[in-house]
């Protein structure tokens, strides 16, 4: 089954919802305000999008005086945990079909995603 990693203030997010319902397509929804991914989750999403954590880097580093982070110094596992801590760093929606993931942005690779993996 597909999974929706969303924010419920993203209107990314509630696009891809409409889309989705609209499409009939069956989805499990993860609200990252209500959801806070453990850093077990964050590896595994990471792995599943194949990027690296640095990926998250650019909006870290908006964040950085509520953060108190010095980018530069930042390891990957100091992002895990950033991430963990301040879930609205994660980009959304994101979608996860098995061991595949996919920004769901732009909209228009969802169809191609949902069909193809």
């Amino acid at each position: 089954m597909l999974e929706v990693i969303y924010n419920s203030n993203c209107p990314k997010s509630r696009a891809i919802l409409e889309y989705l319902d609209e499409h009939n397509i069956k989805f499990q929804l993860i609200d990252l305000k209500t959801h806070q991914l453990s850093v077990l989750e964050l590896k595994n999403l990471v792995k599943k999008l194949n990027i690296k954590p640095q990926y998250f880097l650019d909006r870290i580093n908006k964040w950085k005086e509520k953060i108190g982070a010095k980018i530069e110094a930042l390891t990957d596992d100091n992002i895990y945990e950033i991430l963990h801590t301040t879930p609205d760093l994660i980009e959304s929606p994101i979608l996860i079909k098995g061991q595949v993931a996919m920004l769901g942005t732009p909209i228009d690779n969802i169809k191609f995603f949902v069909e193809n993996t």
